[in-house]
Order: C-alpha cells, then structure tokens, then sequence
C-alpha cells in the first residue's frame, strides 16, 4: 500500500507557530502518515530537536530557501507514493485527514487539487479579506495530494522565485490533466498573523505580484493594462472633448457639459460598486458584515490595487511597446 508523506516547508520565523500546532497533531498520527520537515532560515530552533516521533523526518538547511527551493528538496527524499504539500502556517482538519487517507486507497495513481479557508484573527482582517483571498475555500497547492510519479510529467518547482511557483506548478499540472475538475480536498485553515500589521501585507501583495507578474500564467497583468490603458485614454478624451468637438461652444450638439467630471465620477462608482460590494460578496463576505466594515473596505481595496498597479508597472510597460 502506498503511504502519503507530508511535506511542510518550514522557515525558522515560522517555526515558533508551526511547531505549537504540529506536535501534537503528529503524536496522534491515527492514519500512519509520515511527515517530511524542510526546515530552512538563518536562525534554526533547538525545539525541533525534542521531536521523538518516528514518522517526522527534519531536513535541517541553514540557509534561507524559496518555497518552490524547499518543496523540491521534499520531493528529493520521496521516490513512490502519495504526496501532500501543507504550508507552516495552515493547519489541520479531522476532515481532511479522513479525506486523504481514503483519497489515495480509492484512486490509484491519481492526484488531488487542495483548498484553503482563510481566517481572520484580528477585526481589520475582515475587510482586508473582503479586499484580498475572501471568506470562501478556494483552490491551491497546500492540502493537494499527488502521486510521486506526477513530478515526472511536470516537472518541480520553479527554484529561484520568491512568489507564484506554486500556481506555475499547478498551471503545468492542469495542461496535462492531472487534476479531476470535480475533486477538492477539504480546506485547510489559515489564520492570518495577528501580529502583523497592514503595512506588512501591503508589502506582501507587491512582493507577491512583482515576483510572479512575468510568469506564463499569470493573465492580471494583461487585464490590469488594459483597464489602466481604458481608464486614462476615456479621462483624456473626456478632458479634450468639449475644446476638440465643440470648440467651447456650449449650443454645438456636441457640447456635454462637466464631461470630464462625469466620466472619472462614473469610473469611480463602477469601480466602488464592483471592487468593494460585488467582490467581497462574490468571495464569501455576508452583507452585514460588508456594511460594518465598508468604511474600511473602500481604503483598504484602494491601497492594494495601486501597490497591485505599482508591481504590474515594469510588465505594463513592456506589454505596452509591444501593443503599439
């Protein structure tokens, strides 16, 4: 019977939160699964060395790794059998440990998609969810459950980036069919880092877009081009269009008056109405929640997509030349 191995890139400024959770979910072990620790980052923490279970196994690297760097040497101590990739900072369901474990006695060979449900531990994080991941479970590398042999046809992680391979690698994946469309593991659960604040994400979501704007997959930098190209060309002409088409002339059937006004108004109520109701609903928010925190909903939705439009820039601009 093939066994599943569980993958957990870990950096030593995870490893405080990790280990709180993991020891004693892995002491109970109650379906025989084995645990591979990439533990990785200048600092390395003397509390893994307490770990006495003979199902986890520590790769202990001194220096800093890339997750995409991290989960490929996992997969370098695996040669068969299933494996399932969790971040340090997801945890666990009862549900999908059942989950898995029936998962890979019933299908032979094949893979599964994971899911993720983010959780807000402070009240802020309400809104910057709205703004962001959303309440509902969405598709994602950690929690999928892969057969070792899948690497094969996929190929591993991209190394050397510091954002975005794990959505390059599961891109690959489904070109060559290697996920079902209907099967999604449970959801792992992650809670986000009370001690955080929000300049620490706004950092985040321009790492995280400038790292993975130029990979194949990634399609936002051409929908946030066009949009941008769309909003400044429809201002300008609303701006020239009165001197341009009615010379001024206030009873030319073309004169609109205050058409600039009007146009970046409109741009903003349609930006406000789908970027802070529709969104945040569509991804989970109730509509009690989204009216008490509208008021932070709207700054907060604001910041990320001029920090998102900051680390789209370099790639806009090439998409630019080649578009004229």
């Amino acid at each position: 019977m093939s066994l599943i191995t569980l993958v957990i890139p870990c950096s030593s400024s995870d490893a405080g939160f990790f280990f709180e959770w993991f020891i004693p979910f892995a002491s109970s072990n109650q379906f025989s699964f084995r645990y591979l620790i990439v533990l990785n980052g200048g600092f390395i923490p003397k509390c893994y060395k307490e770990i006495k279970i003979e199902s986890v196994t520590i790769v202990s690297i001194p220096t800093p790794l890339f997750p995409g760097q991290a989960r490929n040497v996992g997969l370098d101590y695996i040669d068969d059998g299933y494996i399932a990739f969790i971040d340090s900072r997801t945890t666990i369901s009862s549900d999908w440990l059942k989950f898995a474990h029936d998962f890979h006695l019933n299908h032979p060979d094949a893979s599964c998609l994971g899911s993720v449900q983010y959780i807000a531990t402070k009240p802020w994080h309400l809104p910057l969810l709205a703004s962001t991941y959303g309440l509902n479970q969405l598709s994602c590398l950690p929690g999928s459950i892969i057969h070792r042999k899948a690497f094969s046809r996929v190929g591993y992680f991209l190394p050397n980036v510091r954002a975005g391979e794990d959505i390059d690698w599961i891109w690959r994946a489904f070109r060559h069919q290697l996920f079902s469309d209907d099967i999604m593991s449970p959801p792992l659960k992650y809670s986000l880092d009370a001690r955080k604040d929000f300049f620490y994400y706004l950092l985040k979501w321009f790492r995280n877009y400038s790292c993975s704007s130029g990979l194949p997959y990634i399609s936002d930098s051409q929908r946030t081009f066009y949009a941008f190209f769309l909003f400044v060309s429809v201002t300008f002409v609303s701006y020239v269009w009165n001197s341009l088409f009615a010379d001024w002339n206030e009873s030319s059937p073309f004169y609109i008056p205050f058409v600039s006004r009007s146009v970046v108004s409109a741009f903003l109520i349609f930006y406000l109405v789908i970027r802070c109701i529709y969104l945040p609903i569509k991804k989970g928010m109730s509509k009690y929640d989204l009216v008490k925190t509208f008021v932070l909903v709207i700054p907060i939705s604001i910041a990320l997509d001029v920090v998102k439009l900051l680390a789209f820039f370099p790639s806009m601009l090439r998409r630019a030349r080649n578009f004229f």
